[in-house]
């Protein structure tokens, strides 16, 4: 419901920061979200929490990198930009 009222009021989106589990990579439900509001908004900011968790961390970053080409790939292409692996913990 929550999600169906966000939907309701995108034109008054500026900008969307959509949080992903690193250990999870793209739900079902986030791959939905995701393709759904990337209809409106062609770039979305991912942030790609508990990357501290990770033990392959580059296995990590291809399979979710190309998780987001598939289902946005204009944000894929700005993912320097845009996709950000993030850890709590200071490394």
């Amino acid at each position: 419901f929550k999600t169906m009222n966000l939907f309701a009021r995108q034109e008054e989106i500026d900008v969307i920061v959509f949080v992903i589990n690193a250990a999870n990579h793209l739900t079902l439900s986030a791959r939905e979200f995701l393709e759904t509001a990337g209809r409106d908004k062609a770039f979305i900011f991912i942030v790609v929490n508990k990357f501290d968790d990770i033990r392959n961390r580059e296995k990590c970053q291809r399979v979710i990198r190309q998780q987001i080409a598939e289902v946005l790939p204009a944000t894929a292409a700005e993912s320097a930009d845009l996709v950000h692996f993030v850890s709590a913990r200071a490394e």
